[in-house]
């Protein structure tokens, strides 16, 4: 086929209008079978990784990791971070902070994991 040859759709079907338009209903579907993939992917992952605020987290797109700072926290729980600034200084919830710092605090997923079953309703 010459680039002078027009495009004749099989026989019942419309020809696509543009390239933008083949290139739309491509990315379409790849991104609704991306979309199904990760779905089972995420719940199969949450049975498997033990703690749920891990399982949160990872599901919200964060890699996982033992702890996280105070706003990917609020990140993942959908809680404001200020509810932790706050449930800290009343000694409801305790975090880290690393060695020779004073910001950077990171809360344990299993930390999270404890507040949750003790505060939250």
């Amino acid at each position: 086929m010459n680039s002078m040859t027009k495009y004749t759709p099989p026989t019942g079907q419309e020809p696509p209008a543009t390239d933008a338009d083949v290139l739309a209903a491509f990315f379409e579907a790849v991104m609704q079978a991306a979309g199904d993939s990760l779905q089972k992917l995420t719940g199969k992952r949450s049975q498997r990784l033990g703690s749920p605020a891990l399982a949160m987290a990872v599901e919200a797109g964060l890699s996982p990791q033992m702890a996280y700072t105070v706003a990917d926290t609020a990140r993942y729980t959908g809680i404001d971070k200020q509810t932790f600034y706050k449930e800290h200084d009343a000694g409801r919830i305790e975090w880290i902070v690393p060695k020779g710092s004073e910001k950077g605090a990171r809360i344990s997923v299993y930390e999270v994991d404890r507040w949750m079953e003790e505060n939250v309703a």
